[in-house]
């Protein structure tokens, strides 16, 4: 009885429209509220702007005024970015229109997502329309318009944006297809689209593609010349990207390689089990209507899910009517649902908000059949003969009425909290590039160079580019990018002595701790993140302090490691590998810090190392040393342990933050330093001074240090 009722369609079902003003009036508010949202103060939320948009925007300027790509390639078919991936090809070119329009500004790059999002969502309604009417195209437009996880990545400009709207349209032509339209070609060619929007495209689409041919594939044989058409035209589309791909295999699949579970190892019991598990995390509860579990911060609002709770109970009643209905075009929601986290699900980064991104409109339409089977049950003629699409607008006002507060509870967490601890962190917006750029455009003619560091930041070289770059036409040069920043500025370390030629006037724009770095750093400007903390300072510089940056090290050691400092002299000093795997070597380079992830392996976490130095002094001496540790440290003197006292500086948490008292014998003293990892960066830093804070002089030290390029 109950599937009798929810069948259709039949005269009841086509009398529970409303008017058509109604319908196209309902649409042009749920399309401009959909704008609005993602164009409200679009440069400044999310507050910063990501390695990856200004890449973008770049590449699309390059493109745009000179036809080639930041490594001078001709109209490239996906652009080599940062020496380490492709960016694909479709959100980069859409850019350049905007481009020419507004300029090469963060608002052209960000307004290319937003436009893409709100015609996602007005594809949406088409796909709704299709498989069951108007007021599910409506309810699937209005869900897809305030939906967290399509309205956090429609504000950014990153390329994924690219592939619900295009999937969209496809799915939107195969229902039409289904229906007796001759729209399969066209479906064809927009499915192919997909596989130049973003990687998980590659294979969401083709398994899609297969489970629509196994279920409509006696319509597919009946309808022959059609199929073969838009075969064809599949064929021709894909054609490009699957040559792209055979021709740069080394280049194209190593940042897959790098990233998935398969690089891991393991059999393959193994990784079917971490596969199931990667793959369960996106249909989480935590996931999808709690805190978002997912570890990249400029992914999601932290403290909301992807979806709204009030949306469960509606994807219940969604997969139950579309499984109920006789018309297999709603198993091509259910298709898309089951499908979407499958390429997510091989990665690392689990659960990922991005690569599972083509899932948020499913869900919105899934939840929408929901609606449309609750409205299908409602639609009676009301008493006195009134029309029956009456009650079935009531509930959807009512239904708009549940929503409205949710979405303005996820707003404000989203305007008010999510700026302030997304703008400024590694895992975040990295916010303030374009406020040091603006500086080392202002201060430019004053200093010799102007330097950005490199430390806790992805890609900085980039951000030099896009701000001050796109003012600047390279040189004629084949291999390099058609503009280029100016010859003063460099992404580089802050820490390196190589850049301290005597009468260099230098501008640098660091992370607070690491102002410390320096014997005279005069601070020009402090610039502030939406939390209220410096996210760079720009100093102008001269001189590091006199750090030893010179040592035999040892390592790596098991976590915890309580062994006791190393006791050989310079008269023995041991080299290579020992039978536990310890290996030791001399780490000589032109740095403040000793960078230990460099000596020993990126990935050598949750270790520990030793480094050992001797220092000769004539007489007794009584002074202060000064260390920093990242993550933890012990120092060491002629075998015993120094007691460190923390700093009350807040922004001495690394180059200073720890300080005691140091004393040395006649002759030669063995000073070891213990360093233990977790994770992330390793490193550590060492000086000694006198006990006024001045440098200590008339030390002699075994190894180095060497303080200017040989």
């Amino acid at each position: 009885r109950w599937r009798g009722a929810l069948a259709g369609p039949d005269a009841r079902e086509r009398t529970a429209v409303p008017p058509a003003w109604v319908i196209w009036l309902g649409l042009a508010l749920i399309v401009g509220l959909a704008l609005g949202l993602r164009t409200w103060r679009l440069t400044e939320l999310p507050a910063g702007f990501f390695c990856d948009e200004a890449g973008n925007g770049f590449n699309s300027y390059c493109l745009l005024h000179a036809g080639r790509d930041e490594t001078g390639a001709r109209w490239p078919l996906y652009i080599w970015s940062f020496g380490v991936s492709y960016k694909n090809p479709i959100f980069v070119y859409s850019t350049a229109p905007l481009m020419a329009l507004l300029g090469p500004s963060e608002l052209a790059v960000r307004l290319t997502a937003a436009l893409y999002g709100t015609g996602t969502v007005l594809a949406l309604f088409f796909l709704g329309r299709a498989l069951l009417g108007p007021l599910t195209g409506l309810a699937a437009a209005l869900l897809l318009a305030v939906l967290p996880w399509h309205l956090h990545f429609s504000r950014i400009g990153f390329e994924l944006i690219a592939l619900p709207f295009y999937f969209t349209l496809a799915l939107t032509c195969l229902v039409r297809w289904t229906q007796g339209r001759r729209t399969l070609a066209a479906a064809a060619v927009l499915l192919g689209l997909c596989l130049y929007t973003y990687v998980p495209a590659k294979l969401f689409v083709p398994l899609f593609c297969a489970g629509f041919a196994w279920l409509y594939r006696r319509e597919l044989l009946a309808r022959w010349g059609e199929s073969l058409l838009a075969g064809a035209l599949l064929a021709a589309t894909v054609a490009p990207v699957a040559i792209f791909d055979l021709t740069h295999r080394e280049q194209a699949g190593s940042y897959f390689a790098n990233t998935t579970i398969l690089a891991g190892g393991g059999g393959p019991l193994r990784i079917a089990r971490r596969f199931a598990h990667n793959y369960g995390e996106f249909f989480s509860r935590e996931f999808l209507f709690e805190a978002s579990n997912d570890r990249i911060i400029r992914h999601s609002v932290s403290d909301h899910g992807q979806l709204y709770w009030c949306l469960a109970p509606l994807l219940v009643l969604g997969i139950g009517f579309a499984l109920l209905r006789r018309d297999r075009a709603l198993r091509l929601p259910l298709l898309w649902l089951a499908l979407y986290p499958i390429a997510a699900a091989l990665m690392n980064e689990i659960p990922s908000a991005s690569r599972g991104f083509i899932g948020a409109p499913a869900f919105a339409l899934v939840a929408a059949i929901g609606v449309g089977g609750v409205l299908r049950l409602t639609a009676r003629p009301v008493a006195h003969g009134g029309p029956a699409w009456v009650l079935p607008v009531a509930l959807v006002i009512g239904g708009v009425a549940i929503l409205t507060p949710a979405v303005a509870d996820y707003w404000v967490l989203y305007r008010d909290q999510y700026p302030l601890y997304s703008a400024k962190y590694y895992t975040g917006f990295q916010y303030g590039h374009r406020q040091v750029m603006e500086t080392f455009r202002r201060l430019e003619p004053v200093y010799d160079l102007l330097l950005l560091t490199t430390r806790k930041s992805n890609q900085p070289d980039v951000f030099l580019r896009f701000y001050d770059g796109t003012r600047r036409p390279a040189r004629a040069v084949e291999d390099g990018p058609p503009f280029e920043h100016s010859d003063k500025m460099v992404a580089s370390s802050a820490e390196a002595y190589d850049h301290f030629i005597p009468g260099r006037r230098m501008l640098f724009a660091v992370l607070p701790e690491e102002v410390p770095l320096y014997a005279d750093g005069e601070v020009v400007q402090r610039i502030i993140a939406p939390d209220g903390t410096t996210a760079f300072v720009v100093v102008a510089v001269s001189q590091l302090k006199d750090f030893i940056s010179t040592w035999m090290v040892g390592g790596p050691y098991p976590e915890g490691d309580s062994s006791p400092p190393p006791s050989w002299t310079p008269d023995a000093v041991p080299s290579g590998a020992d039978g536990n795997g310890v290996t030791w070597g001399l780490r000589n380079e032109l740095f403040a810090g000793v960078p230990l992830n460099d000596f020993f392996s990126p990935n050598a976490e949750y270790s520990c190392a030793w480094a050992v130095n001797f220092v000769s002094s004539d007489a007794p001496r009584a002074l202060q040393v000064f260390a920093g540790f990242d993550d933890t440290g012990e120092v060491w003197v002629n075998g015993a342990r120094v007691e460190l006292t923390p700093s009350d500086d807040p922004e001495q948490t690394l180059v200073d933050a720890v300080h005691g008292p140091l004393q040395l014998q006649p002759g030669r003293n063995a000073i070891a330093v213990r360093s233990c990892d977790e994770i992330g960066d390793w490193r550590f830093y060492f000086r000694l001074a006198e006990l006024d804070g001045t440098p200590a002089a008339g030390l002699s030290w075994q190894y180095g240090p060497r303080r200017v390029p040989e």
